[in-house]
């Protein structure tokens, strides 16, 4: 699947969205005329299963459940997983989120994607490095800096009761 560009703004991607809590913050963050691009493969069966499967349904609802004005048209789902994610070559982001598979491999994969689409001075958020659970994560962010040396840390925040840390990226190129 490849994602058109938008007409208005530049839009925003996530990469992973499960029930949606980071989506919600993206979502209230959107301008007129810009879409969240959200892809996730939702309840198709991965590799990673947390018990309960998300469903579009349930992440819609979650959304105007924070946002009750949201359009939905500026939410745009994608059931499938990251690996499959084919962008336009013309398209931006000026803002990633990056919480698919938490494999070394894929995770290194969403992350050199996001770095081709975004903006200057865009941001790619990453989110659960330096979990114990999922060292694969870490392990693609060092080798994604190594590989991008114009790339560096925005910020490294720790967030109340979670196991890992949502990384923020941006190019000084």
């Amino acid at each position: 699947a490849a994602l058109a560009v938008p007409d208005g703004g530049s839009p925003l991607l996530e990469i992973g969205s499960y029930h949606g809590r980071s989506t919600c913050i993206l979502a209230r963050g959107l301008r007129p005329g810009e879409r969240l691009h959200v892809f996730d493969p939702f309840d198709l069966g991965v590799e990673e299963q947390y018990g309960d499967a998300p469903t579009v349904a349930r992440l819609m609802a979650n959304l105007h459940s924070v946002l009750p004005g949201l359009d939905d048209a500026q939410i745009v789902t994608y059931r499938s997983a990251s690996e499959h994610l084919r962008l336009e070559p013309a398209q931006r982001f000026r803002f990633v989120h990056v919480d698919g598979a938490h494999a070394h491999a894929v995770c290194l994969q969403d992350l050199r994607l996001s770095a081709i689409h975004l903006l200057p001075f865009g941001v790619i958020a990453v989110d659960d490095y330096a979990y114990p659970q999922y060292p694969g994560v870490t392990f693609a962010v060092r080798d994604f800096l190594t590989e991008h040396p114009h790339y560096e840390v925005l910020a490294d925040l720790n967030r109340h009761g979670a196991g890992g840390r949502k990384l923020y990226l941006t190019s000084r190129a």
